[in-house]
């Protein structure tokens, strides 16, 4: 299953710029490895159609044997893709609308690394992946308890509104990753959001139970 592009009359130039950041990072790597790149944040939330979404840069999941590649090829300044004095991954796309040059910085994140040890949820896109909207929904949950700053917020809003509209659900979800979850939903004070929340859930671990799908809008033990 893959997910398509966002129509791209509805995306603005630098929308469309940090889509082909990510496709120019898969176009580096060898046919057997551009799976392994995942697109993930805020260019995922554009890639699932929620244009309203702006942002400036592309965080990219990577396999430790993807990353050497990159990492050889950027330095190289292959695929558009060069190093800012500060160290920065940089991909430049000049708009053949209107010729203006837009810079995208690209962050690369190991895969198992400290930022996320666990493999993500993902769908394909292009030639590589991207996380999908519930995985979406899990992250943006730990940056909110985490970080907590209004872009995060926002963000999952999007996200939760999205999921409940597609009729998305989680996969089931452990009980230290549920209590994030609820302090974040909980967070957003809106008790419309937080039955979006509820709806997406399956199945989960609280308070040492594990409950099953809710019946009648009330969940059980299985």
């Amino acid at each position: 299953m893959s997910l398509p592009p966002p129509p791209s009359s509805r995306m603005s130039p630098l929308q469309r710029a940090i889509l082909n950041a990510f496709h120019a990072a898969c176009d580096l790597l060898p046919r057997n490895l551009r799976r392994s790149l995942i697109l993930i944040g805020g260019a995922a939330t554009i890639a699932h159609g929620m244009v309203g979404r702006t942002t400036k840069d592309a965080d990219i999941l990577v396999s430790v044997a993807a990353l050497a590649i990159l990492d050889n090829s950027i330095n190289s300044r292959q695929g558009g893709f060069h190093k800012d004095t500060d160290g920065a991954i940089m991909w430049e796309q000049r708009d053949p609308v209107d010729g203006q040059s837009f810079f995208v910085t690209v962050e690369f994140l190991q895969i198992g690394g400290s930022f996320l040890p666990r493999l993500p949820e993902a769908i394909g896109f292009g030639e590589g992946c991207v996380a999908t909207l519930p995985e979406l929904v899990r992250l943006r949950c730990e940056t909110v308890v985490e970080r907590g700053d209004d872009g995060d917020d926002k963000d999952l809003r999007l996200l939760l509104k999205a999921a409940r509209r597609r009729g998305l659900q989680l996969p089931h979800i452990g009980e230290e990753e549920m209590k994030v979850m609820v302090e974040a939903v909980a967070s957003l004070r809106d008790e419309t959001l937080g039955g979006d929340f509820v709806a997406m859930l399956s199945s989960f671990d609280f308070r040492g139970r594990r409950w099953g799908p809710a019946v009648g809008g009330v969940f059980i033990l299985p």
